[in-house]
């Protein structure tokens, strides 16, 4: 068979500034598919799920109807934020003059 081919899009609230201030630079970042969207905002210690297609504002967080679901996002944007953070450049002579 076919295999699922799913596209996603990602989303990220960065502040390379923060590294002045001792703080993490990534403040939010989500993933969104065609039909669901998943954000981890760091700066509120927030998460939230929703399906966006009949959610349009994002207001219902369905992670207790569909924890499967969720899980996968989770982990697929924690996958991601590893990356960014492994490859950030932003302001990387302020970290090594500390």
């Amino acid at each position: 068979g076919k295999p699922i081919e799913k596209q996603a899009v990602y989303s990220l609230f960065y502040i390379p500034e923060a590294v002045k201030r001792n703080k993490d630079p990534f403040e939010m970042i989500g993933v969104r598919t065609a039909t669901h969207y998943y954000v981890a905002d760091y700066r509120k210690d927030e998460r939230w799920f929703v399906e966006w297609t009949t959610d349009p504002l994002d207001s219902h967080d369905i992670t207790d109807q569909d924890s499967a679901n969720q899980a996968i996002y989770a982990s697929v944007l924690a996958g991601q934020l590893q990356w960014l953070k492994e490859h950030e450049q932003g302001l990387n002579h302020v970290r090594k003059s500390k």
